[in-house]
This record gives structure tokens, sequence and C-alpha cells, in this order.
């Protein structure tokens, strides 16, 4: 049986946060790279929004810094906006 698949190489779905030193993003630094944008996150280098981040290895770094830039966190929010965000239907 084949499978259609292939590997994230561009952080489109999953973005590892541990910096990377290999081909094909050998400069790859997430805390250079990835970025809170319009409400969301966007690595800048690949010019992506994954939807998924693993904070491994070295990435633990990064986890606080980006949590204090979402809107909750740093009271920007509105009541609303943050409604909408957390809203389960």
């Amino acid at each position: 049986r084949k499978f259609n698949i292939s590997l994230d190489w561009y952080a489109s779905v999953f973005q590892c946060m541990h910096e990377t030193g290999s081909a094909p993003l050998p400069n790859c630094n997430p805390s250079k790279h990835v970025s809170f944008q319009g409400g969301e996150w966007r690595n800048t280098l690949t010019k992506t929004t994954p939807a998924v981040f693993h904070f491994n290895g070295g990435g633990k770094a990064h986890h606080l810094r980006m949590e204090g830039q979402l809107p909750y966190m740093s009271g920007s929010a509105s009541k609303e906006e943050n409604d909408r965000m957390y809203a389960r239907k």
C-alpha cells in the first residue's frame, strides 16, 4: 500500500522550535524567524503559518517569550477578541 506523504521541509504545518543547522533550512533560527503577525505565528524565512509548534531541545527557551506576545497575555485583547479566539462550537 502506498501513501502520498512527504516531509514538511518548510514548516507549513509543523514548526520545530529548535534551531536547525542542516539543509534545506541551514539558518532557521526560531527566535529571529518566527513572529506574531496579524493574529498568527508566521515563519518569515519560509513564508508559512504553521499550526503546530514543538518546543523541543533548545526550543523550550522560546516558549515563554512567544506566550508573552499573545494578546490575552499582553492585555491587548478585548473581551470580544478573547471570546472569538477561544470560542468552542
